[in-house]
């Protein structure tokens, strides 16, 4: 069996859902379970819908612009009235009785964005019936089961691979499996989202809890590149990449993957390939296997950092309680270090800069050490590097920070200015 997995790219405005049902058609041999995301942009729209009825803003205009968004691509779809239209509305419409008490903001805000998903996977199942495929939709959050971490939730795998073997299999003998990506539950029934661009894990957890032969992410680029395009125009095609590189090249800021998405996949040898939605017969890239890569230099860029050093107070030695209460502290508030550096006396780390994750570490840590950080920083990797890849793409900007390995160059230079 196989799963695809379309991004919000993927499923933008009508054409978009056409050419995803051609592609199932073509290339989607059953049994097949499709991950979709929400549409276009929706996620960005559902968060500024949020963002208005936190601030008490006009939430129903947003909340309008998001249903004609949504109303035009189904009158193209359909073009005539089609029970989806009652479905989709009567979801949109559950919005306003998701109350907003001024506590438990990333629940509150898990809930709302989870209908992006639920929306989309609807429509795209109604569209794949229409066109004479067998398709039936399943809700993820029946499925996939999670703690309580609101915003990025950590699947509980025993239990949710039990639920999809027994809900999903059977009906994978008739018809496709269509899901939403980016949510699961709770033990309570609270949705929990996955982290931010969630759908490729999804898309991983069906596949590594079914054992399937591959899973496809079709993507509006051929495959993964050594760069972004927009800012290296003559970026290279990476045909094939082993599990271990792929992990590195997401964890240092590479897009096109979900970081959390290789590791189940590598733990069954189940290959990964990210495909052109626009240019399907192009070839794609396949991550599979533990191999040593033919590795081209890639750049890499991660923006809107954080640099936040911790220095002790008594001028002594940052000794191991210390980098324990630290890395802890870290932990506790879900921060993921992306750089870190140290010194006699101090210990610095760069992370996505978050204002509250900024707040919580000065309040927290207060009476252990002093601290200063620095925001509106850009983390730039060279991967694999050689010295020409270096002498061209070495950055321009003022470098606060460097680290060198035998393999890779990394520079946390300025962005724009913006310092404490």
């Amino acid at each position: 069996m196989q799963v695809f997995k379309f991004g919000g790219a993927s499923l933008r405005n009508e054409q978009a859902v056409r050419n995803m049902a051609a592609i199932v058609k073509r290339y989607g041999r059953q049994p097949l379970v499709v991950v979709v995301s929400a549409m276009g942009k929706t996620t960005r729209h559902l968060e500024a819908y949020i963002e208005a009825r936190v601030h008490g803003l006009d939430a129903d205009k947003v909340l309008q612009e998001i249903k004609d968004y949504h109303q035009q691509i189904m009158q193209g779809l359909f073009g005539k009235r089609h029970e989806i239209f009652t479905e989709v509305e009567q979801c949109f419409d559950q919005l306003t009785d998701v109350v907003w008490d001024n506590t438990h903001f990333e629940r509150f805000a898990d809930r709302v964005v989870a209908t992006g998903e639920l929306v989309s996977s609807a429509i795209v199942t109604a569209f794949l019936q229409e066109q004479g495929l067998r398709a039936v939709r399943v809700l993820a959050p029946e499925l996939i089961k999670c703690d309580d971490h609101f915003g990025n939730g950590h699947v509980q795998w025993e239990e949710t691979s039990a639920l999809i073997q027994q809900k999903v299999r059977p009906l994978l003998e008739e018809q496709i499996v269509v899901a939403q990506g980016y949510i699961g539950s709770s033990a309570s029934g609270d949705i929990i989202t996955l982290g931010k661009e969630g759908s490729d894990y999804t898309a991983a957890i069906f596949a590594a809890c079914l054992d399937a032969g591959k899973v496809t992410i079709w993507k509006d680029v051929q495959g993964i590149l050594t760069a972004d395009p927009k800012l290296i125009p003559d970026a290279r095609f990476i045909e094939q990449l082993s599990y271990p590189e792929a992990s590195e090249m997401t964890y240092y800021g590479a897009s096109v993957i979900h970081p959390k998405t290789i590791k189940p996949l590598a733990n069954r040898n189940i290959p990964l390939f990210v495909r052109s939605f626009d240019n399907p017969e192009l070839p794609p890239t396949c991550i599979i296997g533990t191999g040593q890569d033919d590795t081209l230099p890639a750049y890499i860029l991660k923006k809107n950092q954080c640099l936040f050093t911790f220095r002790v107070r008594d001028y002594t030695f940052v000794d191991e309680a210390s980098l324990a209460l630290i890395f802890s502290t870290l932990h506790r508030l879900d921060i993921s270090i992306n750089l870190l550096q140290s010194s006699a006396i101090t210990i610095s780390v760069c992370f996505d800069h978050r204002q509250e994750h900024i707040e919580e570490l000065l309040q927290t840590l207060k009476d252990s050490f002093s601290m200063h950080y620095m925001t509106g920083l850009d983390l730039i990797t060279l991967k694999n590097y050689t010295e020409e890849f270096l002498k061209k793409h070495r950055p321009q900007q003022e470098v606060i920070l460097a680290q060198q390995s035998r393999k890779n160059y990394r520079f946390l230079v300025k962005g724009s200015p913006a310092a404490n």
